[in-house]
This record gives structure tokens, sequence and C-alpha cells, in this order.
């Protein structure tokens, strides 16, 4: 159960003895202190100070006394309430630091005209926040489509409010694909996708590198145009993502 404690350790913010007491009680109901010393094996000079944390926390409740027997309080109910904690204080957190980084970074890449993004999930995080921002266009050639339900409605969207939106994926990947076809995003795979690079309106640049594992993200007209061009060739030779049910 080693591996339960440590995930009650990092959900909790417990140390090891707390989280070994509380699962303790989980597992063998209700037990006296020096019980739960034995099971939990916790030294008894400590499962005292330990249940009466637990106690004042609202994880174990009294169930009798003299001799005093302890119960674990339902998994679920601590459990969400640390959950309520988390969100409350990740909500407020989000909104300090939004309007923070609102006043020093403005959708023009900010106060630097490039960075590296690192990570896929921060790669594609940064892709995210670039489409949002676009206006007149998007090209992305994209080896591994990593497109969820609501990544999906948001591009459809942007191509529904008149941003032209084109899309070229590696051949093998037409399932992740297909979600976008039959609507305003015109979309297509061909063998000749080897990288991805999403082109923004007419400056802005992320392109993957390391596997798409890194992401470098600037703003360069010049660079955008070559690009464009490589886009424009793949695209016109690529072949048109059909629905399954077309």
């Amino acid at each position: 159960m080693a591996d339960l404690d440590e995930i009650l350790q990092d959900v909790m913010e417990w140390g090891q003895y707390h989280a070994a007491v509380y699962r303790t009680l989980v597992e063998r109901g209700a037990l006296e202190p020096t019980d739960v010393s034995t099971w939990s094996d916790v030294p008894q000079g400590r499962v005292y100070d330990i249940l009466d944390d637990l106690f004042r926390e609202g994880a174990v409740k009294k169930q009798s006394d003299y001799p005093t027997t302890y119960v674990a309080q339902h998994p679920e109910k601590i459990i969400n309430r640390k959950e309520e904690e988390f969100v409350e204080k990740a909500t407020d957190a989000k909104q300090r630091l939004f309007q923070t980084y609102e006043v020093n970074f403005t959708e023009d890449l900010g106060r630097n005209p490039a960075w590296v993004v690192a990570g896929r999930s921060g790669v594609v995080d940064q892709i995210r926040e670039q489409l949002e921002l676009a206006e007149s266009r998007i090209d992305a050639l994209e080896t591994e489509p990593w497109f969820g339900d609501d990544d999906v409605d948001l591009i459809q969207s942007i191509a529904t409010d008149g941003c032209d939106v084109r899309l070229v994926g590696r051949s093998g990947t037409e399932d992740e694909l297909e979600p976008l076809a039959d609507s305003a995003v015109s979309v297509r795979h061909s063998t000749e996708v080897k990288t991805s690079f999403y082109l923004i309106d007419d400056d802005r640049v992320i392109l993957n590198i390391d596997r798409g594992d890194t992401g470098i993200v600037f703003r360069d007209t010049t660079i955008a145009t070559i690009l464009s061009t490589e886009f424009k060739d793949t695209f016109n030779s690529a072949s048109k993502v059909i629905t399954s049910d077309a």
C-alpha cells in the first residue's frame, strides 16, 4: 500500500505517518490508538499526535471513549473538500496572475520577439493561445494531431467567423483529423508532412522541433513567407480528409 500512501501524501498534503494512519483506518475500521500503531507501523509515541491532527482536520472521527477508538471519515468527503480548496486557490491564482500577465504581455508576443517552449503540453498550450489570436489566416502542418473536442470546437469557430483555416496532417492520422472535416476548415493529409508548424496571420510562427517536444514562437514576416510557400505546395498536393459517413 506504499503507493496509496504516496498518493494520499500528495493529494492531502500529509506526511508519511498521517497517510499511513488514515489508510489503516480505512482498511481496518474502528481501532484503538495502540492497534493503529501496530497495523500502520507508526511509532506508538507518534500515533496519538497523528490521530489528533487527523481528528482536527476532520479526516477521522472518534467512535467511543474509554477506550477511545477512531474511525476514518469517508474518503470521498475529505478528498472532495481538498479538491474544493485547491480549485478555490487555483482560481484565485489564475485571476491574479492573468491580470499581471495581460499588463506585461500583449498579443504582439510581448516584450521579446521570440521564445522557446519546452514539453509537448507547453507547445500545445502556446498553439492554442496563438490560434485564439488569429484574425485572417491559419496554415498548419501537423505530424501528430493533438486536438481534443474543445480544440475542434475552437478551430471550427475560428473558421466560421471568417478566418481562413487550412490544415494538412500526416497521412495515417486521418481518424484524428476527421472531426475537423465537413466544416469551414480545409483539412487534408499528405505523406509529405515531415514536420509541424503553424502560421498565424502573415507573420506569427510556431515551429515544432525535437519531435514536437519543443516549440519556437516568433514573429518574422520573411520566415513566415518561406514557410507559407512550403505549406502551399504541400496543401495543393495533399488529399482531402473524408468523413467515414460521407
